[in-house]
């Protein structure tokens, strides 16, 4: 059995999906779609996807996922915001990626998204369509930190 550290679950707006759900698995993270069928017995099932792997490696210490309120029309998804601990220089920084496409693909889009180091426990939330706000705990000093993505999670700018 694999030991997962802090995974991370959401409930998927797009109407495609029941849930989405991310955990590190100390070589990357793993991330999978929950699918929902209900038979004409109205008994519901619950199936996960097979694995992607967003970070593609890099992560595998804490996982965590967002996912934006607007579903784009063309492709009837909402973005998912992902991000991972490194497992390359542990507590440095954070592996971030996007899905455009209900996590069925993601981009790796930058292994380094923060200004800062010592980083860990990361948590994010969107606040409107594309804004996602990386807020993690800064090891040095304490600190709980806010870096914003304007870009729907593929660059992050630290605030304050």
């Amino acid at each position: 059995m694999k030991r997962m550290l802090e995974p991370s679950i959401r409930v998927a707006p797009d109407g495609r999906s029941a849930a989405y759900i991310s955990a590190p698995s100390g070589l990357g993270s793993n991330f999978w779609r929950i699918q929902e069928a209900v038979d004409s017995n109205g008994l519901t099932t619950l199936t996960p996807t097979a694995g992607v792997q967003p970070d593609q490696g890099t992560g595998g210490g804490d996982a965590e996922i967002s996912v934006g309120t607007k579903i784009d029309p063309k492709t009837g998804c909402a973005p998912i915001a992902y991000s991972g601990l490194h497992n390359i220089d542990l507590l440095n920084n954070f592996t971030v990626a996007q899905s455009l496409d209900c996590g069925k693909t993601f981009s790796l889009l930058n292994p380094y998204a923060t200004q800062n180091t010592l980083t860990d426990r990361q948590w994010q939330a969107f606040d409107g369509i594309l804004t996602n706000h990386l807020l993690y705990h800064k090891v040095d000093t304490g600190q709980i930190v806010d870096s914003r993505s304007e870009d729907g999670g593929q660059t992050y700018i630290t605030l304050g």
